[in-house]
């Protein structure tokens, strides 16, 4: 017995990475902020593998664009809110 469908499964998954993108861009756009690498940098190399290709393989299209949105913003913080900026 299934739960939810596939497609219900892509739209709850793409709104918690909307989440993600608010609170990730927040961090992103608020020049006082400050990430370190060693945490943002782990997310910039996971995420394609962990997040991207699985969404993709499994036709999550929604959850797939929210996840390359956060991998971007991620790569953001990794290059513009490390702590020698």
């Amino acid at each position: 017995m299934t739960l939810i469908t596939q497609a219900t499964a892509d739209i709850l998954l793409a709104a918690g990475g909307v989440i993600g993108v608010v609170t990730k861009a927040y961090a992103l756009l608020d020049t006082d902020t400050v990430w370190s690498r060693k945490s943002s940098g782990l997310n910039v190399i996971a995420y394609p593998i962990t997040g991207i290709l699985p969404y993709f393989v499994l036709e999550l299209y929604l959850a797939l664009t929210t996840t390359i949105l956060n991998a971007l913003i991620w790569t953001g913080i990794f290059l513009f809110r490390h702590p020698n900026r």
